[in-house]
């Protein structure tokens, strides 16, 4: 159990061909005083990410194929709940998050179930040195309003991976996590506000990828905004008719 924080506290790396930075980052959460454990999941990798990490102690679960992000984080939420972990600090491996930002998101968990890092600031500027394309700044600027009218709170960055969720948000996830691109951060939430979970967000600092190459190239991203936009129509429509019949 973490000395820091009194919780038991597990990180979660999804893991897709990142054997070029995945050692940094278990050596950067293995110093980290809050996290007790990490599982990383490698998600059908094809660059000897899993090699690299089984060097470490640490426990690595491996997808045989690739099938996305939020497939690789239900199987760490599985781990976690098995495990009986009291939280959770989802941290990518490509390098970007920093654990020195793991604290703002803990001191907020006392408040919320989930807890999302949030690169922009309150007056909607990216925080610190991180960068990002004029194209993915406005679709997340959207994604946010229809996030946070939805969750019914405000959201600045409802896109950000780099999370920490507590126990009833572990169990939630580790049997509803959408698997395809962006289900893992803004349908995850929309399932998070039905269950009646609270949601909130603490501002950090990102930094930009140093080593290896994104998974999702800039074509590639646009259609699965779209993909994702029908996904979550669908998935309106469906909860209002819910809702209606209900009553």
């Amino acid at each position: 159990m973490s000395s820091a924080s009194g919780k038991k506290i597990l990180a979660i790396v999804p893991a897709y061909n990142e054997s070029a930075s995945i050692s940094q980052v278990i050596l950067a959460l293995k110093s980290c005083v809050f996290i007790d454990h990490i599982v990383v999941v490698d998600d059908g990798s094809t660059d000897g990410t899993y090699d690299v990490v089984k060097k470490y102690d640490v426990t690595v679960l491996q997808n045989v194929d690739n099938q996305g992000v939020g497939s690789a984080l239900r199987r760490g939420f599985e781990y976690a709940l098995e495990n009986e972990f009291d939280l959770t600090v989802q941290f990518d491996a490509d390098g970007q998050h920093q654990t020195s930002e793991i604290e703002k998101l803990l001191e907020k968990a006392i408040e919320f179930d989930i807890t999302v890092g949030s690169r922009f600031t309150h007056h909607g500027v990216l925080n610190g040195d991180y960068t990002m394309s004029s194209l993915r700044r406005q679709a997340i600027l959207f994604l946010n309003k229809i996030t946070s009218m939805y969750v019914g709170t405000k959201l600045r960055d409802s896109t950000s991976g780099f999370r920490v969720c507590n126990q009833y948000a572990i169990q939630l996830f580790a049997f509803k996590m959408p698997s395809y691109y962006l289900g893992d951060t803004i349908e995850s939430l929309f399932i998070a506000k039905n269950a009646g979970l609270r949601i909130g967000e603490a501002e950090i600092m990102m930094e930009n990828r140093k080593v290896g190459h994104p998974s999702h190239g800039s074509l590639k991203s646009l259609v699965r905004y779209f993909y994702l936009f029908g996904r979550l129509s669908r998935f309106l429509i469906r909860t209002k008719f819910l809702k209606s019949h209900n009553q």
